[in-house]
């Protein structure tokens, strides 16, 4: 009895340890606070490509960031939602949003679009720019944050975001 007791405590403890190992590092962890995570997703980063005159732009990143929120920013979301006069339906079971954006090295970025995703992984809300215009990276910011991760990222992996292009083409 004790031995198969020990055996599958070691046994439950190598599988733990092995799905620690081999969990999905997809997304990147870059902040947190008490209300919200936000993750870059490192697959999805991308080169701007120019499909017309096929080139690469290197001074333009477009990326998916993952943002998670705790139930209190859920709540938050809800009642700015309501002040704004904006549809709540599905928001008290908000999960996450996924917001593609495309970044510049001359600190610029726009909002290509973004999607809120309910627990289930339900699509409960969209947003796209009615003008795709550049902004102004504010200082100190959540945005100039995510715009230092992308790019330090990209440094450090300047090859296989180059080979991922060339394999999409």
């Amino acid at each position: 009895m004790k031995k198969s007791l020990v055996f599958t405590l070691a046994l439950f403890v190598l599988l733990l340890f092995s799905s620690v190992c081999f969990a999905d590092d997809r997304y990147q962890l870059i902040y947190f606070d008490d209300k919200k995570d936000v993750f870059i997703d490192t697959e999805s980063i991308k080169y701007e490509y120019y499909q017309y005159q096929q080139t690469v732009d290197k001074t333009k990143i477009n990326v998916w960031i993952k943002t998670t929120y705790s139930e209190t920013r859920v709540k938050e979301i809800l009642e700015e939602r309501k002040q704004k006069d904006l549809s709540v339906k599905g928001f008290d079971n908000l999960s996450h949003t996924l917001t593609h954006y495309t970044f510049s090295r001359d600190n610029k970025l726009f909002i290509l679009d973004s999607i809120d995703y309910s627990k289930n992984g339900t699509p409960i809300g969209y947003y796209y720019p009615y003008d795709y215009t550049w902004e102004d990276i504010v200082p100190d910011s959540l945005g100039e944050l995510i715009h230092q991760a992308v790019w330090a990222y990209s440094y450090d992996t300047t090859n296989s975001i180059t080979m991922r292009l060339r394999a999409e083409r």
